[in-house]
C-alpha cells in the first residue's frame, strides 16, 4: 500500500488459536485483508470485529479497516506454524535492472539469520545485494540477468537452521542494444525466369523484436524462430521470388524493431535479360622475357552465368598443364574470377600468341598476350664465298647486329680496331609461322679484297646491350702477286702438260688391248712326305699353238 498516516499493530498468534481484531469506527467499516500466503485468496468483511476461530498460515498477512475510504486501523498477524515456517511462491518473474521480491514471508518473526542461497550450494552472485524482510521474504536490489536461477531462504528458528522450498527466479532482459541484423546475402545477380531467395535473420534478447521486409515488390515471406540459450532469441524472415523478371530489379529491406530503436539492412537484386562474360587485362597484354625465366600471364574476369569452358591456348592449340606450364583458376566473389598461366623456363622457340578465352551459355570473351622471348645472340656461319665475298649469319631476338673487325698479324679478337662497314645486311626469320617472334636471322656480308696482309677477321654478333655475345674468326693470308712477264712461259708449260697426257694414255690403251693371260696356278711335286717343292710354271716348255681364245671358254 501506500504511507500509512497510522502505527501498524503486529499480532502473533500461534496455529489453531483465535484471532480477533477490531476497528475503533463509529459508523461503517470495511475490512481488506491481503494474504501474504501466495497460494491464498484476498479477503474482505464488513463487521466491526475480524474473527478468526482457528488460525493457520493462511491467515498470515495485513488487515485493513476502513472508513469512508480512509484506514482506521492496520495489524500484520504471525500465525506460528511449528512444522512451516516460509510461504513460498516457487516462480518469480522480474525485470532486469529493478528490485525483485522473492517471495518467503515468515511464519515466526522471532528467528535470526533470515538470508538467501542458492539451491546448488554455489556461492551467490558477486554483485548481488539484498534486504530480508520477515513480512514479504527477500528482496534482491538491481537484478541482473547472471542472477536467473534456483534460490532458498534460510533462517535460524529456535536455535536450528531450517530452509525453504526451492524458488526458481527468471529474469526478463532490457533491450539495451539494437537487434542484430544479418542477410544470406547482400547483392544477387540473375536472369529473367530465375528464382530469387534471400534470409534475414534477426537476433535479440527475446522474442518481443518486431521484423518484417519492406520495399518489395513481389514474393512470398516464410518466418521461423528459436531460442538461444538463456538470452538470446533468432528469427528468420525468408523472402521468396519464384520467377524473377527484370522490373524485380531494386533493393528489398529488412527490418527490426525493439523498444531500444529500429535497425535494417538491404539486399540489392539484379536480374538481367541475356547472360554476360566480361574479361580484365591485369597487366601488359605484350611480354618481354629472358630465355630460362619464368613467366606468369594473369587475367580477372567476370560472368553470370557460371563460365562453362576456361582455356588457355598458345598459337590456338590447348594447353594442359605440364613441366613447362601450369595453370589455375580461382573465384574470387560474386561472379567473379581469375586465372593465371606460369610459364617455366621459357624456351626461345615458345615465345609467341597466348590467349585465354572464356565463355557461358550466353556469352563469350578471349583476350591475347603476345610473348617475346629474348635470347642470345649465336653467330650460326661464317664463311668464304665464291666470289670472294665473307658471309656471317647470326641469330637472336632481338635481331642482333654484327660488327666485322680486322686484326693485322697474329693478333686474335682485337676488338679495339675501328669496325669495318658491312657491303650488305640481310634480315629474316627462323621460323616462317610465327616470324615476328622467333629469333630473327641476320646476314652481313664484307669484301675480302680489300685486306691486303696476313691477319684476322672477326664477326661479333650483339644484341640489346648484352654483354654475352659470340664471335668466330678465320685467317687473311697474304696473296702472292706474280710477274706479267712469267705468265705466258706458264701457259706454255701447261699446254705441253696436257699434250704428253693425251699421248701417254692413248698408248697405255693400245697396251691393254693385247691378251694377257695371268698366272692362277703352280706346279707342285711331293718329296719325301712333308716336303714340298715349288716349279715356276713359266720355265716348262709351252707352244703358243696350245692357246685358246678366254672368251669361248666356258665351265660346267
Amino acid at each position: 500500500g501506500g504511507a500509512l498516516s497510522h502505527v501498524e499493530s503486529l499480532r502473533v498468534v500461534n496455529k489453531g488459536e483465535e484471532l480477533r481484531l477490531t476497528c475503533n469506527e463509529e459508523g461503517p467499516v470495511t475490512w481488506n485483508f491481503q494474504n501474504s500466503d501466495p497460494s491464498a485468496k484476498a479477503r474482505s468483511s464488513n463487521e466491526k470485529e475480524w474473527y478468526t476461530k482457528n488460525a493457520t498460515v493462511r491467515d498470515i498477512g495485513r488487515y485493513t479497516c476502513r472508513s469512508k475510504g480512509s484506514i482506521v486501523s492496520s495489524y500484520y498477524v504471525f500465525v506460528k506454524d511449528p512444522n512451516v515456517l516460509f510461504l513460498v511462491d516457487s516462480l518469480i518473474y522480474g525485470k532486469e535492472d529493478s528490485d525483485i521480491l522473492l517471495v518467503c514471508p515468515l511464519t515466526d518473526p522471532n528467528v535470526t539469520n533470515f538470508t538467501l542461497k542458492k539451491c546448488d550450494g554455489k556461492r551467490l552472485p558477486r554483485n548481488m545485494t539484498f534486504i530480508p524482510n520477515p513480512q514479504k521474504g527477500i528482496v534482491i536490489k538491481n537484478v541482473q540477468r547472471s542472477f536467473k536461477g534456483c534460490y532458498q531462504c534460510l533462517a535460524k528458528h529456535n536455535g536450528v537452521e531450517k530452509i525453504s522450498e526451492k524458488i526458481f527466479l527468471n529474469v526478463r532482459p532490457v533491450h539495451k542494444t539494437l537487434p542484430v541484423i544479418t542477410l544470406s546475402k547482400s547483392y544477387e545477380l540473375l536472369k529473367e525466369g530465375e528464382e530469387f531467395e534471400v534470409t534475414c535473420i534477426i537476433t535479440d534478447v527475446d522474442s518481443s523484436v518486431q521484423a518484417s521486409w519492406i520495399s518489395h515488390k513481389s514474393g512470398i515471406v516464410t518466418s521461423k524462430s528459436r531460442n538461444l540459450r538463456d538470452y538470446g532469441y533468432e528469427r528468420k524472415l525468408t523472402l521468396n521470388i519464384r520467377s524473377v523478371g527484370v522490373n524485380d530489379s531494386g533493393e528489398f529491406t529488412c527490418q527490426a524493431e525493439n523498444p531500444f530503436g529500429k535497425t535494417n539492412a538491404t539486399v540489392t537484386l539484379k536480374a538481367l535479360a541475356k547472360g554476360f562474360v566480361r574479361l580484365f587485362a591485369t597487366m601488359n597484354t605484350t611480354i618481354d622475357i629472358n630465355a630460362g625465366q619464368n613467366g606468369n600471364l594473369t587475367v580477372e574476369y567476370e560472368a553470370y552465368p557460371k563460365p562453362k569452358e576456361e582455356v588457355w591456348m598458345y598459337m590456338n592449340e590447348t594447353l594442359q598443364n605440364s613441366s613447362d606450364h601450369d595453370v589455375k583458376f580461382k573465384t574470387v566473389g560474386n561472379n567473379s574470377y581469375t586465372s593465371e598461366l606460369h610459364l617455366t623456363r621459357l624456351k626461345g622457340t615458345e615465345g609467341g600468341i597466348y590467349t585465354f578465352f572464356v565463355s557461358n551459355s550466353d556469352a563469350s570473351s578471349s583476350i591475347t598476350f603476345n610473348v617475346y622471348v629474348k635470347t642470345k645472340p649465336e653467330i650460326l656461319t661464317l664463311d668464304i664465298l665464291s666470289n670472294g665475298v665473307l658471309q656471317c649469319v647470326a641469330a637472336g631476338f632481338p635481331a642482333p647486329t654484327i660488327y666485322w673487325y680486322f686484326c693485322p698479324g697474329t693478333e686474335q679478337r682485337c676488338f679495339d680496331s675501328p669496325t669495318i662497314s658491312p657491303m650488305d645486311v640481310k634480315i629474316g626469320y627462323t621460323n616462317s609461322s610465327a616470324p615476328s617472334f622467333d629469333r630473327v636471322l641476320v646476314e652481313s656480308t664484307i669484301n675480302a679484297s680489300m685486306f691486303r696482309s696476313t691477319g684476322t677477321v672477326c664477326c661479333e654478333a650483339s644484341s640489346n646491350g648484352d654483354r654475352s655475345s659470340a664471335f668466330f674468326n678465320f685467317a687473311i693470308k697474304e696473296q702472292i702477286r706474280t710477274h706479267t712477264l712469267f705468265t705466258p712461259l706458264l701457259t706454255a708449260f701447261g699446254v705441253a702438260a696436257g699434250l704428253m697426257c693425251i699421248i701417254v694414255m692413248i698408248l697405255v690403251y693400245i697396251y691393254l688391248q693385247k691378251p694377257k693371260y695371268e698366272v692362277q696356278w703352280k706346279v707342285v711335286e711331293e718329296i719325301n712326305g712333308n716336303n714340298y717343292v715349288y716349279i715356276d710354271p713359266t720355265q716348262l716348255p709351252y707352244d703358243h699353238k696350245w692357246e685358246f681364245p678366254r672368251n669361248r671358254l666356258s665351265f660346267g
